[in-house]
C-alpha cells in the first residue's frame, strides 16, 4: 500500500469517510441556499450567511482531507451515490477498492458537522 509509515488503513479511511461526508454536506448546502432564494423570510440574509460560511468550511475541510490523501497515494475514483448507501471506488497502489458508507451514518456526520461549523 502506497503510504507514509505514520498513515494506517483506518487513518485513511478516516479520511475517506470525512471525504464523502463533506461532498455530501457540500451538495445539501448548496441546495439549501438555492431554495433559500423561493421562500420569503424576514432573517433571509444572516441565514445565507451562515450557508456561505458553513460552505467556505467544508471546502477548507475537503482542501485539506483531499491533500493528506493524496500525500499517502491514495486517490477516489468515483463515489457513487445508491437509494441506502453511498459506494466509494478508491485506488491504492493501482488497485480499487469499494467502500460503501451508510446514508443514514454520512447524514449523522452532516448534521454533527453543520451543527459545529454554524457556531458563531
Amino acid at each position: 500500500m502506497a503510504r507514509n509509515a505514520i498513515n494506517s488503513f483506518s487513518e485513511i479511511m478516516d479520511w475517506i469517510e470525512e471525504l464523502v461526508s463533506m461532498e455530501t454536506l457540500k451538495k445539501a448546502i448548496r441546495h439549501d441556499i438555492s431554495a433559500l432564494s423561493e421562500v420569503n423570510l424576514l432573517m433571509r440574509e444572516p441565514i445565507h450567511l451562515m450557508y456561505l460560511r458553513a460552505l467556505d468550511k467544508v471546502n477548507q475541510q475537503l482542501q485539506e482531507v483531499r491533500s493528506k490523501l493524496s500525500s499517502t497515494g491514495v486517490k477516489i475514483i468515483k463515489i457513487d451515490q445508491k437509494e441506502d448507501s453511498c459506494e466509494v471506488v478508491v485506488r491504492i497502489s493501482n488497485n480499487d477498492f469499494h467502500y460503501p458508507f451508510l446514508n443514514e451514518h454520512i447524514r449523522a456526520k452532516c448534521s454533527e458537522k453543520f451543527r459545529l461549523y454554524c457556531r458563531m
